[in-house]
């Protein structure tokens, strides 16, 4: 497997550098925090929303200036602010006092237990994210020139718009309706910019994709030349590669059952968090997941619809590749003349790292909020899942974050017997 497949940039080791330098621009969170902190205008939302704009601006151009690449200049700005995500959520549980002017002043409802853990996953997943992207851009202004860049940016654009689709519409939902201040503007660049990227991400061609496809239909021409003189000892080689074969058809049997299944429950969760009196719906929401209804700052409400105008089409189109692959070998109807394995078509491996990063952002706050009582602002709405139920419920949200791990492994299992030469 060659380095500028597998996306390793060839000075890899000048990474390092831009590395450090978003991560030492990152702290800068923490006396920033304790300054606004401890200043009595903050607590005036407006004053708070002119101050934040302000740093976010400066901060920015600093970091244009320093890494010279606008690109980078934005993730290490996405870099502070999940540093500044970190102090909230520590703040939001009760572990620290360093955020509360952002709390009481700017986004309350980031103090509830679903805003807690999704400011607590921004920064454990999303701060290595930035450092990788920051510093990868700092050294090759190109989007989508390398699988590694690539899978990252479709990563993280799936689990940003999970997370702003789920807590800026919270904003106007349920309790926290009455307490939106200026400062949610704050959140349009989060929402702008992974848009532009993962789309930029889309429409630029896959890595080498024009030589890997000649060298493809290259070595085709010579396999079918010796086809028949190696038709004794294929049988042998076909023996050995037997049990990947047999395990990735295991791989798509799983992930076909499991997205078919979850595209169901996800419509019945849905209902169930309106209070549907549909027997499956009535069911699911009093024995397994009581809190869908009962929230009422209706969070897990607003990520069961994402599961559904969101994650039923694309977990439609990964459930539609994995049969496919299953029972006719490949996606494209074509089979693949190096490996005994199937494969499925190249773009499924984008739709797969884009599921992945929905699933691990909505499960993470979804599960926190659902087992922990909101600490900052306690919530009498807060029901814990019923413990006759709570096998189903540990197995169903942890097998949502699960599945479509493996089906990112089995569609780029498949995009390595295509490409890797």
């Amino acid at each position: 497997i060659n380095a500028e497949y597998m996306g390793v940039i060839p000075s890899s080791m000048k990474l390092l550098a831009p590395c450090a330098c978003i991560s030492t621009l990152s702290l800068l969170a923490f006396p920033i925090s304790y300054a606004l902190n401890h200043s009595h205008v903050m607590r005036d939302p407006f004053a708070l929303f002119v101050a934040g704009a302000l740093i976010c601006v400066l901060f920015f151009v600093a970091s244009r200036v320093v890494l010279r690449n606008v690109i980078s200049g934005l993730f290490t700005f996405f870099a502070f602010t999940t540093v500044i995500d970190l102090i909230l959520a520590l703040t939001a549980a009760k572990l620290s006092s360093l955020g509360e002017f952002y709390l009481i002043g700017g986004e309350p409802y980031l103090a509830t237990a679903y805003g807690c853990w999704a400011l607590a996953h921004d920064f454990v997943t999303h701060f290595p994210v930035y450092l990788y992207l920051g510093a990868y851009h700092s050294q090759r202004d190109v989007i989508g020139d390398c699988w590694t860049q690539r899978y990252t940016g479709l990563f993280w654009f799936g689990s940003m718009m999970n997370s702003m689709n789920v807590l800026f519409p919270a904003v106007f939902s349920g309790e926290m309706g009455e307490h939106t201040e200026l400062s949610i503007l704050m959140n349009v660049p989060f929402f702008i910019f992974p848009l532009w990227y993962g789309v930029k991400v889309l429409s630029t061609e896959r890595p080498q994709q024009q030589q890997q496809q000649e060298q493809q239909q290259q070595q085709q021409k010579q396999q079918q030349q010796q086809q028949q003189k190696q038709q004794l000892q294929s049988g042998s080689e076909a023996c050995a590669s037997c049990g990947g074969g047999i395990f990735t058809k295991l791989a798509d049997l799983i992930c076909g059952l499991w997205f078919v299944f979850f595209i169901v429950l996800s419509f019945v969760r849905l209902f169930a968090s309106f209070g549907s009196r549909f027997w499956p719906a009535a069911w699911w929401g009093k024995n397994i997941e009581p809190m869908l209804a009962a929230n009422t700052y209706r969070m897990p409400a607003l990520q069961m619809i994402v599961n559904v105008y969101w994650g039923v089409p694309l977990q439609g189109i990964l459930a539609y590749a994995h049969w496919s692959s299953l029972f006719s070998g490949s996606t494209s109807n074509k089979k693949n003349k190096n490996s005994a394995e199937p494969t499925v078509a190249a773009w499924v491996s984008d739709v797969s790292a884009i599921v992945l990063g929905m699933f691990f952002q909505g499960q993470t706050a979804f599960l926190g909020s659902s087992l922990m009582q909101d600490a900052y602002l306690p919530s009498p709405s807060f029901v814990a899942p019923p413990p006759a139920g709570l096998m189903i419920f540990w197995l169903c949200n942890v097998a949502a974050v699960l599945v479509p791990l493996l089906s990112f492994w089995r569609v780029r299992r498949s995009d390595e017997k295509v490409h890797v030469k």
